[in-house]
């Protein structure tokens, strides 16, 4: 049931970064297919921190986005990594990457405060809440993970997934983690996650012929 929600999941969200939209766009091809469009998310974005100055900065935005991430598909489609077929490369320029939000300079010099990034977190939940869609896939980073996973979690969730909850709190989020995040905003509006799946395992399933490339992704579901 899970993995049919997966595939018939017809929202794409990501964060600005480039390595975050290419996973959206390559890794998880047959949902742009389905979906058609990539929805860049600022709030979506890594918190840039003292270690991490360079991982967590942007270089461009707006349209300027789209021609960065299919320069870069073409660089690897015309090495010898195998890692982005001209097939795919066709269907990802034919795709659409709305960029609404990040059409100014959506990154900072500065260091994020830990209340600052907290705000912002929370209002990617209130994205979720207020999308139209019941479901949507949402491309990510580690530290959003932990913020989204710690702060916005449901009594209920831990007490059915405490193990996968700490595993995912506590540490580096593994490259290429899928969870199934169940949100029930009647319930809670502070934590509406309710229910965590770690779906890893089903993403060679889900996305047969494509790469496993990228940070993480997660996703909100309707029980």
């Amino acid at each position: 049931a899970l993995l049919s929600l997966l595939q018939g999941t017809h929202a794409l969200w990501s964060s600005p970064l480039t390595r975050a939209v290419q996973t959206a766009q390559l890794a998880l091809l047959p949902l742009l297919e389905a979906a058609g469009v990539v929805e860049v998310k600022a709030n979506a974005r890594q918190r840039r921190g003292l270690t991490n100055p360079n991982m967590s900065i942007g270089t461009v935005s707006g349209d300027a986005m789209r021609h960065r991430c299919v320069e870069k598909f073409r660089e690897l489609a015309a090495s010898e990594q195998g890692l982005c077929d001209e097939a795919s490369l066709e269907q990802i320029e034919a795709s659409e990457l709305d960029t609404v939000e990040a059409e100014a300079r959506w990154w900072s010099d500065k260091t994020e405060s830990e209340r600052d990034f907290q705000a912002r977190v929370a209002e990617l939940v209130s994205q979720i809440r207020y999308s139209p869609h019941e479901s949507l896939v949402l491309v990510t980073h580690d530290d959003v993970f932990h913020e989204l996973l710690g702060r916005h979690t449901h009594t209920s969730a831990h007490v059915r997934q405490g193990p996968l909850l700490k595993q995912m709190t506590s540490g580096s989020v593994p490259s290429c983690q899928l969870l199934w995040c169940c949100m029930d905003f009647g319930r809670e509006h502070a934590q509406p996650i309710t229910d965590v799946v770690d779906m890893s395992s089903l993403l060679q399933v889900a996305m047969p012929q494509q790469p496993r490339r990228g940070r993480s992704v997660s996703g909100r579901g309707s029980e």
